[in-house]
């Protein structure tokens, strides 16, 4: 049995169980008392007014526990280091069941287009029923990400792990589970919640291992990238810091200008180049101005743009034609960045797929008990022949932890900024840099049991070549 839960109702009840009694063992040990009042019972069904007065219920609990405020009004993320730990508990407690609540309720509208009408019919919601999802909806498996703790949020990766030739659902899949929450629970967003949907597409279904712990491939390898390569994801990387960046400005309100974002970037060491930091400010310019509701919506179309390039690439897996990708690394790099556009369009996202790979799947996958269970994906391009599986470090490269690397940096300047500069807050100053930097310091660890002599060959001979030049106008 596969550590995911898929979208069909049986396995979202009971995964939701299981999340909660991991919570009461691992986190509470044990003590279920202080949880007590808390009722979380899955309605499973599909009546429309019987889900309305099921939330309600719920609802009713969660105002109970909040006092002067309503689901409407609460920032988990905010407000959750603020109540004293029991309630905090019961409010994780209530919170993961309305998100797994929610993914039921999606699943049924995805499932039923008598119900999808009725449930849209008085929103300005616009997300036409697609038939042809509902006998695919058992192949979306969950990815859910991070700690269980009180404090953390719950981020939720959406794979498509079928088998059907050019099908592409994500977008639509991610955008009903987001709508759920809109429409049932009144909330602006799920992020109020402090939860977030991706579209996964990092890995696909492993087609040469039976075995549960290696069901995946991650097949965006980087590890032969050179210079060529990277200059094209750089825009991207880039992306992920000035969003940072832009994220700590608002937060501050706007008003501290007095450092630049490109003076502040190169105290971290960082030599900039200009062309991809004017495309990586666009990007993000152009998602910043935009309200949440409008960035979704971009986000679904970017994501539909890339799960169809995603979707060469699986048939080129299923079918074994593994040296059509090793020969041409474009199709590849177009994926990547085709990924990485949608992530931008993301309030809390990694950009950089060998970023994601080295956080979620290397060092959350290896970390303390009180995370959610993941997988271990496989060498990205499994030779049949051999059938060989390798640690997924091997696949992300020198270049690939030089994207990390500058993604935990955007991190560190955007906590650096909010938490450690006025108005300063020493206890997340400290907690936010710690972990931001561990991340930066395991990359630049395992970035230096890679050889680089391919690269510094390229960067000797572009020295040379320039030398020539400047002699040759002598």
């Amino acid at each position: 049995m596969s550590v995911y839960p898929v979208l069909t109702i049986e396995s979202l009840e009971r995964r939701c169980h299981q999340d909660i009694e991991t919570f009461i063992i691992q986190v509470l040990d044990g003590k279920s008392k202080s949880i007590e009042s808390v009722r979380y019972e899955l309605y499973t069904g599909n009546d429309y007014d019987e889900m309305m007065t099921e939330i309600g219920k719920q609802l009713s609990i969660m105002k109970s526990i909040l006092h002067n405020k309503t689901i409407k009004s609460f920032d988990y993320a905010h407000d959750i280091p603020h109540f004293e730990e029991q309630k905090g508990n019961q409010l994780w407690i209530l919170r993961t069941f309305l998100c797994y609540q929610m993914m039921i309720f999606g699943t049924h509208v995805m499932m039923d287009a008598s119900l999808h009408r009725t449930v849209y019919k008085h929103t300005n919601i616009r997300r036409p029923f697609r038939p042809n999802v509902v006998k695919e909806l058992p192949s979306f498996k969950l990815g859910i990400f991070g700690s269980i703790t009180r404090t953390s949020d719950i981020d939720i990766g959406i794979q498509y792990s079928g088998i059907t030739p050019r099908f592409a659902g994500l977008d639509y899949v991610v955008g009903t589970m987001e709508d759920m929450f809109i429409i049932f629970l009144g909330i602006q967003s799920t992020l109020q919640l402090d939860i977030e949907y991706y579209a996964d597409m990092m890995t696909l279904p492993n087609p040469n291992s039976n075995s549960v712990l290696y069901p995946d491939l991650f097949y965006l390898d980087t590890s032969s990238f050179t210079e060529t390569e990277f200059d094209k994801m750089q825009p991207y990387a880039y992306a992920s810091i000035y969003r940072n960046y832009q994220t700590a400005k608002k937060a501050l309100g706007n008003t501290r200008n007095e450092i630049g974002f490109i003076p502040r970037l190169e105290s971290y060491g960082i030599t900039v180049d200009k062309d991809a930091m004017t495309s990586a400010m666009k990007m993000v310019d152009d998602y910043m101005r935009l309200s949440y509701t409008e960035a979704r919506e971009i986000y679904y179309k970017l994501v539909l743009k890339a799960e169809k390039q995603v979707a060469t690439i699986r048939r080129l897996v299923d079918e074994g034609k593994y040296d059509e990708l090793t020969r041409n690394k474009g199709r590849i790099v177009n994926s990547m960045k085709a990924i990485a556009h949608a992530l931008i369009f993301r309030a809390e996202s990694y950009v950089c797929a060998p970023t994601v790979m080295h956080v979620v799947r290397l060092l959350q996958a290896a970390g303390p008990k009180g995370k959610y269970p993941v997988t271990y994906p496989a060498e990205c391009l499994i030779s049949k022949e051999q059938n060989r599986l390798k640690n997924p470090q091997c696949e992300i490269g020198w270049f690939g932890y030089e994207m990390s690397k500058l993604e935990q940096i955007g991190y560190i300047l955007r906590f650096q900024m909010t938490y450690c500069e006025r108005p300063k807050n020493d206890a997340k100053c400290t907690k936010k840099l710690k972990k931001y930097q561990a991340r930066l310091d395991d990359a630049i660890a395992r970035q230096k049991g890679i050889p680089k002599n391919a690269y510094r060959r390229r960067k000797t001979l572009r020295k040379n070549i320039k030398r020539k030049k400047r002699h040759t106008r002598r």
